[in-house]
């Protein structure tokens, strides 16, 4: 038996998920129609509803050789229906697909580094959600965060024995931020114990 081939020249850009169910169907209130979810009718059903001689209405999965997902998985030599390929069938298919296709959301970095001496050996990064990232500052002071999502960020660190802040960090891309100054203009007061470093022998 010949398949049933179709076309879909108006896609629409309205939710399926948004719409009143109506048993396997859904109701569009914009439109007021019933539209048909193909994929819950068989081929004959779709024939059948397509020779009604009304504006039918349809939620449509279409593979990437044209064929429409129904009711029952078409085997060997069993009609199918067949969109047509076209600019419509590709707009109606990618329809379909938003609540199944997850998008990556794109990372960023922030890195920099610390222009004075000071007891900075951890850096933390807060989001405005109040997610916090880490960057361990070694003797080059670099610090560098990875992994995060646009948004805005402060930066938190030591500076000479202070906590200090730098705010409304804007994330839309990586941000260098070069050299990081401290807040202090003198010498920095350092109050702990004095140890000697290994490998310097005494005179």
């Amino acid at each position: 038996m010949a398949d049933l081939k179709v076309s879909l020249p108006k896609p629409c850009g309205e939710q399926w998920e948004a719409m009143a169910p109506q048993g396997c169907n859904r109701h569009c209130a914009v439109c007021d129609t019933t539209i048909h979810d193909l994929s819950s009718m068989t081929v004959d059903e779709t024939a059948a509803l397509l020779l009604s001689g009304e504006e039918v209405c349809v939620l449509a999965e279409v593979a990437r050789n044209g064929t429409v997902r129904t009711a029952h998985p078409a085997i060997p030599g069993s009609r199918r229906i067949v969109a047509a390929i076209g600019a419509s069938v590709s707009l109606a298919a990618a329809a379909c697909q938003p609540a199944t296709i997850s998008h990556v959301t794109p990372r960023y970095e922030i890195n920099g580094h610390f222009n004075y001496l000071s007891m900075t050996t951890q850096a933390t990064l807060t989001s405005s959600t109040g997610k916090t990232y880490k960057s361990r500052i070694n003797g080059d002071q670099q610090f560098r965060f990875t992994n995060l999502p646009a948004g805005t960020y402060k930066l938190s660190f030591d500076d000479c024995g202070e906590m200090k802040e730098i705010p409304d960090i804007v994330v839309f891309d990586d941000v260098d931020m070069g050299e990081v100054k401290g807040f202090n203009d003198g010498n920095c007061i350092i109050i702990g114990k004095l140890k000697l470093d290994d490998g310097v022998q005494n005179g």
